[in-house]
């Protein structure tokens, strides 16, 4: 790397500390100015960007979409903030959007799904692992595994027929088990950070991560 190179890198490292709360006094005395006008441009490009220190000792931090304050002694600099606010808030609306109850045709599909699985353990002639995978992933298939396949499913359908109140039970308990899970997974995180205060104050993506997001207000 040339010298040049890495003194910019060196200048932006300094310019990311005191944005995220940092002293421009722990920056070199060459380079505080420089370091100085660079705070200057990035603030500028992010107008309504902050990082306060408050007298409480707490420190507020802003972007265009949230405002989050919590205890200086939890405070990592600014992404971080951003990234676990982000985080709780997308469980913690999660758990306020209703779950509703599956219907029949989703608990008999998932009954028959768990007997084709059975089904090909027992009798496919081929990888089960790998079957099931380009079965559920709606990869092609030779004609020979597509053949074992199609035969599970008959032999599920028909299973099905034939006794379907303990199947239809066993599917609604374990979808019941999967609802549970995800509530319990959703709860955990959304207790994280329960000493800061999270405000949404701009526009919102309609997706985070995996959970969804519908306006629910924090």
């Amino acid at each position: 790397m040339r010298e040049h190179d890495g003194d910019m890198i060196n200048i932006s490292d300094h310019i990311t500390a005191v944005l995220n709360g940092g002293s421009i006094n722990n920056v070199p005395a060459e380079t505080r100015d420089r370091v100085a006008r660079g705070m200057a441009v990035r603030l500028a490009r992010h107008d309504g960007h902050s990082t306060v220190h408050n007298q409480d000792g707490t420190v507020t931090v802003i972007n265009d979409r949230l405002r989050v304050t919590l205890p200086v002694s939890e405070f990592r600099g600014r992404q971080d903030v951003f990234a676990a606010a982000m985080r709780v808030l997308a469980h913690r609306l999660e758990l306020q959007i209703p779950t509703p109850e599956p219907t029949e045709a989703e608990i008999q599909e998932y009954a028959i799904e768990n007997l084709t699985h059975e089904y090909l353990v027992e009798h496919c002639r081929y990888n089960v692992g790998e079957t099931i995978m380009r079965m559920m992933g709606g990869h092609r298939m030779s004609e020979g595994m597509a053949a074992d396949v199609e035969a599970a499913r008959s032999a599920a359908r028909r299973e099905l027929r034939e006794n379907p109140e303990h199947h239809m039970n066993e599917a609604r308990q374990q979808i019941q088990n999967n609802l549970d899970s995800d509530y319990q997974y959703h709860t955990s995180i959304a207790r994280c950070c329960q000493n800061w205060k999270i405000e949404i104050i701009g526009p919102m993506p309609t997706q985070i991560g995996m959970c969804r997001f519908q306006g629910v207000a924090a």
